[in-house]
């Protein structure tokens, strides 16, 4: 457990004399594969923003599958002792400061609050942050009673072209915003997240939502 008092994560980039000892639950494509893809801008993956940042030490992975877990460990130079198989193990551990949550969403809630209570100042969270909004929103509540600070992986909304797409809009230089169409791959609990957190940056907030399954329209 990490008993280091909390406090804001600025403040800890700021006067902290050691790195923030971060950890990496769930050590595949997001977590650390993407690196490798020739044809994504890099850092990419939590682990290369980790070992990108200097005041940062990527300290520890945590994976169920164990070639991948060696894969990670290879990859960014982090010896055995370090690796797990449990995260619970990794949380009781190695004190971190930050903790990224890269497993599936159904199982995502219960290590963030996991890593809370092992004192982690930070979360880094893959999208969607769970399978409800209630749990997810019982995760902020429990957040902000620690003083954790929590980031979402939806850097869509803050990317050069979709900001300046945000700007024609409320600037109104092609006239009012008559309808948005939206496709992505997979699904909704996804990457159909980025196509909520986008529309929610150009349009603002939701006013109604209505879809049809089965072919019968429902709100």
């Amino acid at each position: 457990r990490n008993d280091t008092p909390r406090v804001g994560l600025t403040q800890l980039l700021d006067c902290r004399p050691m790195p923030l000892r971060a950890g990496i639950i769930g050590t595949g494509r997001i977590g650390s594969t993407l690196e490798l893809d020739a044809f994504r801008h890099k850092p990419h993956t939590h682990a290369g923003w980790y070992v990108s940042n200097p005041h940062i030490l990527l300290k520890a992975g945590s994976d169920t599958n164990p070639n991948r877990l060696a894969a990670f460990g290879a990859a960014w130079g982090i010896r055995e002792p370090h690796l797990y198989l449990d995260y619970q193990d990794m949380l009781e551990r190695e004190a971190l400061d930050l903790v990224s949550v890269c497993a599936y969403a159904p199982e995502r809630i219960a290590m963030a609050e996991a890593a809370i209570e092992a004192g982690a100042s930070g979360l880094w969270l893959e999208k969607a942050v769970g399978c409800s909004v209630a749990e997810a929103r019982r995760l902020l509540a429990r957040a902000r009673a620690q003083g954790v600070s929590v980031v979402v992986n939806h850097p869509r909304s803050q990317d050069g072209g979709y900001r300046e797409v945000r700007r024609l809009i409320e600037a109104g230089d092609l006239g009012p915003l008559e309808s948005v169409h939206v496709l992505f791959s997979g699904h909704l609990l996804h990457t159909g997240t980025h196509a909520w957190e986008v529309l929610d940056a150009w349009c603002g907030p939701w006013a109604e939502v209505r879809c049809w399954p089965g072919g019968a329209a429902a709100r």
